[in-house]
């Protein structure tokens, strides 16, 4: 398959975006110059921002618009996003979510549809999505979620799926990364490795022993830890 442009449909939470990622990478290998996008709650366009080989972050508003359902600048904000989408040609889009809402939103994008087509331990899967696509692809359930998305994507563009000894490669750009961070007035030492160790989910949560004793062998290593978090609970 000759891919000249790619649109990415992962829209949230957090987590899922960041499992998202490798997957750039692995078109990246295959196809150098391939022109991909990538659709996001416009709260995580910044990160996105940070995956090397994203051409375009494109921001989606799901979660402000809902709070504004009876707002008519809200439906006006919706046309003309529903209609700056469908302004580029893909020649792929591929929804690595799953979910009603993503396939909904990525079938307003112009190009072929390509989606999930069961659900896999551990990820979120509706299967009315299936109506959305022109083409479903069956991942085996027991699949770890950042495999599955390597898979899915493979699989969308005819492509041998990645093997276990695969290099895994999250594409971020870490030098912008700590310049950001230098901005806000964080100079961090390096290495340093983040923990992101929040979700929305007590059943995701990972018990405080664990992430005592990851951060404590990482310290033995001469790393330093960050440890970002939104509220007083995190």
């Amino acid at each position: 398959m000759s891919v000249q442009k790619i649109l990415i449909v992962r829209v949230s939470s957090l987590g899922d975006v960041v499992h998202n990622m490798p997957a750039i990478a692995d078109i990246r290998r295959r196809y150098p110059d391939a022109q991909i996008d990538w659709l996001v709650e416009e709260s995580f366009r910044s990160l996105v921002e940070l995956v090397q080989g994203v051409r375009r972050p494109i921001p989606f508003s799901l979660r402000r618009w809902r709070k504004r359902l009876l707002s008519g600048a809200n439906w006006r904000e919706i046309g003309a996003f529903r209609r700056a989408l469908a302004a580029e040609k893909y020649d792929l889009v591929i929804d690595c979510q799953g979910l009603i809402k993503t396939a909904w939103v990525a079938s307003w994008a112009r190009g072929p549809l390509v989606g999930l087509g069961n659900r896999t331990d551990g990820a979120g899967y509706e299967w009315p999505v299936r109506f959305f696509y022109d083409r479903s692809i069956r991942i085996e359930p027991r699949t770890h979620v950042v495999e599955r998305t390597r898979q899915l994507v493979a699989a969308a563009l005819d492509l041998p799926a990645p093997q276990p000894t695969d290099e895994i490669d999250f594409g971020l750009d870490t030098y912008r990364a700590a310049q950001a961070l230098a901005g806000v007035g964080l100079n961090l030492p390096v290495p340093y490795v983040v923990f992101v160790h929040a979700t929305s989910r007590a059943d995701k949560q990972w018990p405080d022993a664990h992430w005592i004793e990851l951060g404590q062998a990482l310290v033995r290593r001469g790393a330093s830890l960050v440890l970002p978090w939104g509220s007083d609970a995190e």
